[in-house]
């Protein structure tokens, strides 16, 4: 592993739809097509379109289209669209080649002269445009850029070539255009997928629902729900998605349930306390594809069985009570009784002195039915800061470890929502020994009950504020890796991110905990990229490293974690 550290892009001729005008020398003949479909990931630039972007222009600039480096970006919206102006010159060729983001299905390119003729069009069905003149005179012309279906960000740029001179635009968008929206094989195939709940009693309510999501985007769909009713809502990908999360939210806004298993294949499982409008959101995580979703009504007991955590959301109780038996069968012993706190309301802040036990607790909160987001902040009685959790989670928790007897005040805030919450305590086996082991176990906690297993005792460095400690680890193909970090005392905000040798991020955690915890498969031998973030606070930071393999499993793992897709 190599560390690193650090501070913190005239004669027309049509030919399949492709017109373009013509000077003293005919135009490479090669006529583009459409190309293949994205499968990888270009090393430049940062976000998903100028990426695939980059691709096209490589390619062109092989083929000797010189590119005029000024590359420009607009935004479409679907039966509209926008107009550019551009100055070209007599004698020599100019390509105009577009490309649009991942909702933007169908992009087309028309070139206008100053007497508001049209010279050139490009009215071939897909996510880009190209079209190519060699102009009589030089002068004015303008560019309109349409969209006859879906809205998005449009990226395009001028090249230069001399007449004749250029391999053509055959298979130019090969690689880089985003796969075009599917049949209705894949609802299809989800139905086929649920027959077994269908067989138990399930009945499909909504859906199935088929999109086509770029990596990294999201959408949302709305859901009736009623209240005391169970429902499960399941998504399966295609092609190249290879791994896509499932949320689910109440008519709050506030999140009660999450599938975010590496995989192809999710489900949440969640009894509506209160009906009305749910909002169930599909996020591809990795890769680009087709996803189909469907809701389905589901007899209690069928919610129930395997999801322990469904309605951990609106029952502190239930959601104390599943959390406090992970513990239990990780060493773990409740401390007290639990309290179950008043109503709060958004932006109220609650105190609690809590007496603890020498060696080191976990202290954790549940929100009830309303309660949208907890806040957790833990200090000793002088005011020096021990532990925060502002994430969004069913359940906020905080750690500490004393040497005797002592107490500590917790402030518990409603940053969103209004509502009462459950308070518990447990305490860490002696096996777990400082606030950076306990923090370490928690974090790994998750990765441990799918098999995963360290190669190497966890290493501990010094981080300020804002630093960031770099590394690289080899992965095999096949393999996972997950990375835990974990802050101490002063180290309030720990961040983590793996990315592929590109720089780009496969994972990451900034869930403005003092632990963090990001995990990627490789389909082929890779070397991947660990970057721990001091976010907040300075101190000491425990880094390890889990891996999953099926070599592993073989030798010994248990069933229970067969698969690293493998609920806890």
């Amino acid at each position: 592993m190599t560390v690193l550290r650090c501070l913190a892009g005239g004669r027309a001729l049509c030919l399949s739809g492709l017109c373009m005008m013509l000077c003293c020398a005919e135009p490479p003949r090669e006529v583009r097509s459409r190309g293949e479909v994205n499968r990888s990931h270009a090393r430049q630039p940062l976000d998903a379109l100028s990426r695939r972007f980059a691709k096209v222009r490589d390619v062109l600039r092989r083929r000797g289209y010189v590119p005029n480096r000024d590359t420009r970006r607009d935004f479409a919206l679907e039966a509209d669209g926008f107009v550019s102006v551009l100055e070209l010159d007599s004698g020599r060729c100019t390509t105009v080649v577009g490309l649009g983001g991942a909702r933007l299905l169908d992009l087309r390119f028309e070139l206008y002269d100053a007497a508001g003729a049209r010279v050139v069009a490009d009215d071939v069905p897909g996510g880009a445009a190209l079209v190519h003149v060699c102009p009589l005179a030089s002068g004015r012309y303008w560019l309109a850029a349409s969209s006859s279906r879906g809205s998005g960000a449009v990226v395009y740029e001028t090249f230069a070539s001399q007449p004749g001179e250029g391999q053509g635009f055959d298979g130019v968008f090969g690689g880089a255009l985003v796969p075009a929206p599917p049949s209705e094989a894949l609802g299809r195939q989800l139905e086929r997928s649920a027959a077994g709940l269908l067989a138990r009693g399930a009945e499909v309510v909504e859906g199935p629902w088929v999109e086509t999501l770029a990596e990294g985007a999201a959408v949302r769909r709305t859901v009736g729900l009623r209240a005391g009713d169970c429902y499960v809502v399941a998504a399966q990908s295609a092609g190249a998605e290879r791994d896509v999360d499932v949320f689910l939210f109440d008519p709050s806004g506030a999140e009660v349930a999450r599938d975010m298993r590496p995989g192809a294949s999710v489900v949440v499982s969640y009894c509506a306390v209160t009906g009305g409008p749910h909002t169930v959101e599909l996020r591809a995580f990795e890769g680009s594809g087709s996803v189909a979703s469907i809701v389905a009504r589901v007899p209690p007991a069928e919610s129930d069985a395997g999801v322990e955590q469904a309605p951990a959301g609106l029952d502190p109780e239930t959601a104390l009570q599943n959390e406090l038996r992970r513990l239990e069968r990780r060493g773990y012993r409740s401390a007290a009784e639990r309290v179950r706190a008043t109503a709060l309301t958004t932006g109220a802040v609650a105190t609690h002195e809590l007496v603890l036990s020498p060696g080191c607790t976990v202290v954790l909160v549940a929100g009830g039915s309303g309660v949208g987001d907890i806040d957790l902040y833990l200090h000793r009685m002088d005011g020096t800061a021990l532990d925060r959790d502002v994430g969004l989670d069913l359940v906020s928790r905080v750690a500490t470890c004393v040497d005797v007897a002592s107490t500590v005040r917790l402030e518990v805030k409603m940053f969103s929502g209004a509502g009462g919450y459950d308070l518990a305590r447990a305490v860490a086996p002696a096996s777990v020994r400082d606030v950076l082991a306990a923090r370490l176990e928690i974090g790994g906690a998750d990765y441990r009950g799918r098999g995963y297993t360290p190669n190497a005792p966890p290493r501990r460095v010094s981080l300020s504020e804002d630093e960031r400690e770099l590394s690289t680890v080899r992965v095999a193909a096949g393999e996972c890796l997950a990375v835990i970090a974990a802050g101490d005392e002063g180290l309030t905000d720990v961040d983590v991110f793996l990315r592929a040798e590109d720089g780009r991020v496969l994972a990451s955690d900034t869930g403005g905990r003092a632990w963090g915890a990001a995990s990627a498969c490789a389909t082929a031998d890779a070397e991947m990229g660990v970057e721990i973030r001091a976010y907040r606070g300075s101190g000491t930071a425990a880094i390890e490293l889990l891996r999953w393999t099926e070599a592993a499993t073989d030798a010994g793992v248990s069933s229970d974690a067969a698969s690293p897709a493998s609920d806890a």
